[in-house]
């Protein structure tokens, strides 16, 4: 079985300059909306059978991925997004949990937090160990993420299976 193990994936509707691509006073272009017969195409003549998804937006686009996979169970393992720092975030890790998303994407550089900050992601790591799920976190080049720091957490929690995106890329 081959499985692409990070696509992201979302349907933005123009919800920010950032996540459609414009540059700063450009109008972001028009919505299109996500068609998941691209990306199962795609995998098709790559060989692909199954691809984790997830999204940037965190909590906006959590629903999204839900239906994502469960309009194809056999083909996405869905990842959810949340913000640490967000009052509410262990029960969205236990809401994305019921709606079987297999893990969690964290991306300290663009939600404003420090990986190392254990007061902050232990309670979302215990979450995600009572929920079996994994941990992907970007590791960009930034003080934010640095993959010592993620390594740290890691061994912190060793029954949660930890995913570094990017090593330290730009």
């Amino acid at each position: 079985m081959i499985i692409d193990a990070y696509n992201t994936t979302q349907d933005v509707r123009g919800r920010s300059d950032y996540l459609t691509g414009a540059r700063p006073g450009e109008a972001p272009p028009a919505h299109v909306p996500f068609d998941p017969q691209r990306i199962l195409s795609r995998m098709d003549a790559a060989g692909v059978d199954m691809a984790m998804v997830c999204s940037l937006a965190q909590r906006i686009e959590n629903d999204f991925i839900i239906g994502l996979q469960d309009a194809h169970p056999d083909r996405f393992i869905g990842f959810g997004q949340v913000m640490p720092q967000a009052d509410d975030a262990v029960e969205e890790i236990q809401r994305l949990a019921d709606a079987g998303i297999r893990g969690l994407k964290l991306h300290p550089s663009m939600h404003g937090y420090h990986v190392a900050d254990h007061g902050l992601l232990d309670p979302v790591f215990r979450a995600c160990a009572a929920n079996g799920m994994a941990v992907i976190i970007n590791a960009l080049d930034d003080a934010f993420c640095a993959p010592f720091s993620i390594e740290e957490i890691a061994k912190d929690h060793p029954d949660v299976p930890t995913i570094i995106a990017h090593m330290g890329a730009v």
